[in-house]
């Protein structure tokens, strides 16, 4: 029993992620484990460069898709302004779902796609479950 105790917490310890707080809103927060060019399409035509960020989530169920519409649409402008500075056109946010609370190391990952229309503003583009 002991051992099993100790393996459950050196597997909490090992897969519990840590990034940084950041305020996205009035009282609004969230944990953000990084940001950057994810990846570049470049053709004759045009050329599409995608920003990913990656942030923490905590779900009320399994099924909770409210929260996770919430958590997109709060952390919308923080990423579209870091893709503007950057001059990407597409936006991932990969949430890390963890079910009731984050101790528990389940990971669901949710990704929510952003991207610019031709007059040069944000579109809600799709959201994946994996």
């Amino acid at each position: 029993m002991l051992g099993l105790v100790i393996g459950l917490a050196a597997y909490a310890v090992w897969e519990y992620p840590t990034g940084s707080l950041r305020a996205v809103g009035r009282d609004e927060y969230r944990e953000i484990f990084g940001a950057g060019q994810y990846t570049k399409w470049q053709s004759n035509v045009g050329r599409a460069q995608m920003l990913q960020v990656v942030f923490a989530s905590q779900m009320a169920s399994m099924a909770d898709t409210a929260t996770m519409w919430h958590e997109a649409r709060v952390l919308g402008p923080f990423a579209e302004s870091l893709a503007a500075r950057t001059g990407d056109s597409i936006i991932e946010l990969d949430h890390r779902r963890y079910p009731l609370t984050r101790m528990v190391p389940l990971r669901i990952d949710v990704w929510t796609y952003y991207h610019r229309n031709r007059d040069g503003g944000w579109r809600l583009s799709t959201s994946l479950w994996y």
